[in-house]
């Protein structure tokens, strides 16, 4: 008996470009952010049938044991993301809770207005059209989780491309020292919106940060930890000597 072929629909293409741009996904992130899945049922029995096409695949995370996370096959990327421009092929996660932060931090972070755009590190790596963008070259080479396009206010339309980090784990302080000389050697990125799971690694990151940035420099990292963030109807973040980025401003 002949396999009855699975139409692919609208939908589908935007759940393929939604999943490939966060690496990963769960189900309930997924209701959030695209309207058509709404109801669980019919989102469950639409990735059953993707993933027998062989579009999707199913995942399953130490944190969430019970949740499936999503994330793109080999031949969803090839047959609706990757149209003759792809530099590189992710297309899973070897950072799974890290990834899935990510997935909610960029919901969060959407709900400026200023923010015109948002790139994961998944997108601008991808595709040569991000390659070609001069002002991208810089969160290119440092790999940035994510980059945002901010204007500060309307009335001056000046837009600003600033880095956004995730970090989820304690790591080794040489790790830190790396990762935030490059930064300051990066006179092309403005600031960093550096989002941490603790205090403990925010204390941790700040401290290197007094290390390596030059004495003639303002603080460049503007800190806060994801659930505060979550929280924050203003979305603040704040350098180590007080000074406040706030994404939503209070209109009242």
């Amino acid at each position: 008996m002949k396999k009855k072929k699975i139409v692919i629909t609208e939908w589908d293409k935007k759940l393929f470009i939604y999943v490939h741009q966060r690496k990963v996904a769960l189900l309930e992130q997924i209701q959030r952010d695209l309207p058509k899945y709404k109801n669980i049922i019919s989102l469950n029995r639409r990735i059953y049938t993707l993933k027998k096409g062989g579009y999707l695949k199913v995942n399953y995370s130490a944190d969430h044991p019970k949740k499936i996370v999503l994330s793109i096959t080999k031949k969803g990327f090839s047959d609706y993301i990757n149209y003759g421009d792809c530099n590189r092929r992710e297309l899973g996660s070897s950072k799974i809770e890290h990834d899935l932060a990510l997935v909610d931090i960029r919901f969060i972070l959407l709900r400026s207005e200023g923010i015109s755009k948002y790139l994961s590190e998944n997108e601008f790596l991808s595709f040569d059209t991000y390659y070609k963008n001069t002002e991208l070259k810089s969160f290119i080479l440092l790999r940035s989780d994510a980059v945002i396009q901010y204007e500060v206010n309307k009335t001056s339309k000046k837009k600003y491309w600033l880095s956004v980090e995730y970090e989820a784990s304690k790591k080794t302080l040489n790790r830190y020292h790396d990762l935030l000389k490059h930064y300051y050697s990066a006179v092309d990125i403005p600031l960093v919106i550096y989002i941490c799971a603790s205090e403990q690694i925010k204390n941790m990151v700040a401290r290197v940060e007094k290390r390596v940035k030059p004495s003639k420099q303002p603080f460049k990292f503007y800190y806060t930890i994801l659930d505060e963030l979550k929280q924050d109807p203003f979305l603040r973040f704040t350098t180590q000597e007080g000074k406040v980025l706030s994404l939503i401003h209070d209109t009242s």
